[in-house]
C-alpha cells in the first residue's frame, strides 16, 4: 500500500526526519534530509541509514526532486527501501517544489515493489 512521508517543514531551507519504509520485506528506519537549493532553485534528498557507530551513513546524496520522478531509479545500493519514492504534486499542475511547497503542494510518497510491478 503506498505510504505517504510525513514531515513539517516550518519554512527552513534544511529539514531532517526519520521514516520506517521496508528493505526486502523488513521494516527499516531511514533518515532523509531535504535540502533547498538557492542556486538551483530545487530541493535535494538525501538517504541516509545506520545506527550506533554507523548511523548517518548516507546511501543516496543530493537527488533533485522532481515532481513524478522515483528518487530511487537509478541507485542499486541493497539497503535502500524496495519500490519507488515519488514526489506528488497535489494541485494536478505536475510542477517540481518551489521553496515552500514541499509537504503541502508536493508529498513525497513510498510505493512498494508491488505496486510498481504492477504500474509497469
Amino acid at each position: 500500500m503506498a505510504k505517504e512521508l510525513q514531515w513539517q517543514l516550518n519554512g527552513d531551507p534544511r529539514f531532517a526526519w526519520r521514516d520506517r519504509l521496508p528493505v526486502r520485506g523488513v521494516d527499516r528506519f531511514f533518515t532523509f534530509v531535504l535540502d533547498w537549493n538557492t542556486y538551483a532553485e530545487a530541493w535535494s534528498m538525501s538517504i541516509l541509514v545506520g545506527q550506533g557507530e554507523q548511523a548517518g551513513t548516507p546511501l543516496l546524496r543530493g537527488v533533485f526532486v522532481r515532481v513524478g520522478e522515483n528518487l530511487l531509479r537509478h541507485h542499486t545500493d541493497e539497503r535502500l527501501p524496495d519500490g519507488a519514492l515519488v514526489p506528488v504534486d497535489l494541485s494536478g499542475e505536475d510542477r517540481d517544489p518551489g521553496r515552500d511547497d514541499m509537504g503541502s503542494r508536493v508529498k513525497l510518497v513510498h510505493l512498494t515493489a508491488e505496486e510498481v510491478a504492477s504500474a509497469a
